[in-house]
């Protein structure tokens, strides 16, 4: 796989064109990812930690429970629809807080895989890729904040309570 260029995720240029750009450049990323084992195994960590179902359209294969394949190609497909509309809406979100809304600061990666629906789709299909899955949640739980290259608006650590009105 060739070196991809990288993409602003986040503070991208407020332009309708660099969205598209954007969002063409990820899709290319994400299609030649789909091409190997390693690429496929880090969708589904993708696709699981956005919470991704591995049917998601009336259009697709409801693949059997042990079908890692067409559980995954599933959600590539997803994915690659989830790019192509998200840097738009993502650009105004930025222009309407005054920057970047989302973080990962908090958020614990491996937990948050050991409760979506596909970690067991993810671990099957990372055990012929050569991937350490382990590795990889760690390198997301250890990146510094901002530096983590994918968009993670969900789960969010919850806001504090408001305190008690005396």
């Amino acid at each position: 796989m060739s070196q991809p260029t990288p993409v602003p995720l986040t503070l991208a240029p407020p332009s309708p064109q660099a969205a598209a750009d954007a969002a063409s450049a990820l899709s290319a990323a994400v299609t030649e990812a789909q091409s190997t084992p390693e690429g496929r195994a880090r969708i589904a960590l993708a696709a699981a930690l956005h919470n991704i179902p591995v049917w998601n359209s009336a259009n697709q294969s409801r693949p059997a429970p042990t079908d890692w394949a067409t559980q995954e190609a599933n959600q590539y497909s997803a994915v690659l629809g989830f790019l192509q509309r998200t840097f738009i809406r993502r650009q105004d979100a930025e222009a309407r807080a005054g920057g970047n809304p989302s973080w990962a600061t908090g958020v614990h990666f491996a937990a948050l895989l050991a409760k979506s629906s596909v970690a067991k789709e993810v671990g099957e299909l990372y055990k012929p890729s050569g991937l350490s899955l382990t590795g990889d949640l760690t390198t997301l739980n250890h990146a510094p904040p901002g530096s983590v290259r994918t968009p993670l608006p969900w789960p969010r650590p919850a806001p504090p309570a408001p305190s008690p009105a005396s």
